[in-house]
């Protein structure tokens, strides 16, 4: 039986002692059950790593598939230690010598990202079992694990899945920032709107005695002014204040 693994290659640093308990779990439940039981990985950063790890520490064998070729492939291996670890895989797994399943011709991203994703379709495709190290959430490019879940679903192999966040990028943190204020911003729109309201409704009420009772002339004039007051703040809120408000968001 072969069991592979997909998933993020950022995950939160808090998380990943969680994953790998979840991984150490999943492959010891499929050794004690299967017969041969055997993995596979890509070993990119991240829940691949965490994958080869485990699976090594329980003395099952690892099969390493390189996406592309390796002097570019440990390029991609940017953060502090990740480089190390892969190197120590390449010695360990004697992956100098290993035939590739694409060979870039150029630098591009898009080139690098299809050769990801056409490798992890690859490893689906030659495993019997599938593990997805997932945060549940659409992909960010084009080989995102969301994308080879759903390949796997496509060919009748659910993938079992550990949830793990992916460490934010610049455009999330970002794009969280805006939608907070978006929200702040409704918020204060939706009381600027209902104060509004509630001083045009106090203008009715205070223009309707004078308007229909004979009142002190002491009373009139407090009711007339409070309504003076309350008419041109109701405008102020609803016609300029809410809408410049709403500007923001819409």
């Amino acid at each position: 039986m072969t069991v592979g693994i997909i998933g993020h290659r950022e995950i939160m640093k808090e998380e990943r002692a969680g994953v790998r308990k979840s991984l150490d779990a999943i492959l010891t439940e499929l050794k004690s059950t299967a017969h041969a039981l055997r993995a596979i990985s890509l070993v990119a950063t991240g829940a691949d790593t965490i994958f080869y790890d485990a699976a090594k520490a329980l003395g099952i064998d690892v099969e390493v598939l390189l996406p592309f070729q390796i002097d570019k492939y440990q390029d991609d291996f940017t953060e502090p230690g990740d480089f190390e670890k892969f190197k120590e895989i390449v010695i360990a797994q004697k992956l100098e010598t290993k035939e590739p399943l694409a060979l870039l011709t150029t630098d591009s991203k898009q080139e690098r990202d299809v050769a990801y994703l056409n490798a992890g379709k690859h490893l689906i495709d030659q495993s019997d079992y599938v593990v997805a190290v997932w945060d549940g959430q659409p992909a960010r490019g084009i080989a995102g694990t969301a994308q080879l879940v759903t390949y796997a679903r496509q060919h009748n192999k659910e993938p079992r899945i550990v949830k793990a966040n992916r460490t934010p990028t610049d455009d999330d943190i970002h794009l969280n920032a805006m939608k907070a204020q978006t929200a702040k911003t409704k918020m204060a729109f939706k009381w600027v709107w209902i104060t509004g309201i509630a001083l045009g409704f106090l203008s009715a009420v205070f223009f309707a005695p004078v308007l229909c009772f004979e009142l002190d002339r002491q009373v009139q004039l407090m009711l007339s002014t409070a309504e003076l007051i309350c008419l041109p703040l109701s405008y102020l809120f609803l016609c300029v204040w809410a809408k410049r408000l709403k500007t923001r968001f819409s």
